[in-house]
């Protein structure tokens, strides 16, 4: 893998740990009372040991062993993958925008436009996250894996 592929993967985790540390920041929203939560994001922070996360074309692969997190055979900072799965466990889930995927390029959560977060256990799926346009100044659209359902979801 070149120089230059490797910076923009690591570009690519960058904007996405800004994007959950900006949730981070809003933690003070609630969730609104009779929202279904879809996921457990306290149980996939536990058990999570590859991620896999798309920004558009480009795709970053973060896997775990021996208890460090690594990209290709080069080591990450274990500080930055603690702040993002953090983000993950914190996600509330306000609102349900839609309950249908018709026009997802509204919710920026079309392939073009979203950011895509595949959380892994042994080699196996645990979820599917698309991060989408922010809903409010404390919030985004996001989608889970392909349940036909946009949410808005911020920081807990």
């Amino acid at each position: 893998m070149s120089k230059t592929i490797i910076n923009r993967l690591l570009v690519a985790i960058g904007i996405m740990i800004v994007a959950y540390g900006l949730i981070l920041f809003w933690q003070s929203r609630q969730a609104a009372p009779g929202v279904v939560v879809p996921v457990n994001t306290v149980s996939l922070r536990a058990t999570v040991d590859k991620l896999d996360i798309s920004l558009g074309g480009d795709r970053v692969t973060l896997t775990k062993g021996d208890s460090r997190w690594f990209l290709g055979k080069k080591r990450v900072n274990p500080d930055k993958i603690k702040i993002f799965l953090d983000a993950i466990k914190d996600l509330k889930f306000i609102r349900v925008v839609s309950t249908k995927t018709k026009n997802l390029a509204a919710y920026g959560l079309d392939p073009k436009q979203s950011k895509s977060l595949k959380l892994f256990e042994n080699k196996k799926l645990l979820q599917t996250l698309v991060i989408g346009s922010p809903a409010s100044s404390n919030s985004f659209y996001i989608k889970i894996g392909s349940e036909p359902s946009v949410y808005e979801a911020g920081g807990g």
